[in-house]
């Protein structure tokens, strides 16, 4: 082949790089609605704070029924006792000195849940408790929950936590 019939490509000697406006502003825009969309959800709490409740009872209800499944006399009240406003653990009654203020009792102020705009529908609980099974149980120490007991944190939406009758604590609606 001879050098006048070889074939000659056009390689262009200085190339472009970086993106075009196009990319950049189409970028921008799409951060934009992002931030508009999260931005009012972020600020006002609303939403995140059902999770948080949500979650912190969820937390609460199982170290009770680890604590009693740990504890083998049950001398102890291993209970969360609710208002629509609040829920701590049950008062120490027995004088065994069992500290109920420690940060691994999640509890929430008598006001906390009202300044927060949230209640709680604990479906006429006034009380879970535990027994040595992890079951749950009244105060009289009767098994409850038998179709299971659905705890609700309302405010704007609806949370819900399921208590199985076998002990089962988890997140969404019974079945």
């Amino acid at each position: 082949m001879s050098e006048s019939t070889a074939f000659s490509f056009n390689i262009p000697t200085s190339r472009t790089q970086g993106f075009t406006l196009v990319e950049l502003v189409t970028v921008i825009l799409l951060l934009g609605i992002l931030a508009v969309s999260f931005s009012a959800r972020w600020q006002s709490g609303t939403g995140i704070n059902e999770y948080a409740v949500r979650d912190n009872l969820l937390q609460a209800l199982r170290n009770m029924q680890f604590q009693a499944m740990m504890d083998t006399s049950l001398s102890r009240p291993y209970q969360i006792n609710f208002t629509s406003s609040a829920y701590a653990p049950a008062l120490n009654l027995d004088g065994t000195g069992m500290d109920y203020t420690d940060p691994g009792y999640s509890t929430t102020d008598a006001d906390e849940l009202t300044v927060m705009g949230i209640s709680l529908n604990t479906g006429g609980l006034s009380s879970i408790g535990f027994n040595a099974l992890g079951q749950p149980i009244d105060a009289a120490g009767d098994s409850i929950c038998a179709s299971g007991c659905e705890l609700a944190v309302t405010s704007t939406g609806s949370l819900s936590l399921c208590v199985e009758s076998q002990g089962f604590v988890h997140k969404g609606a019974c079945e």
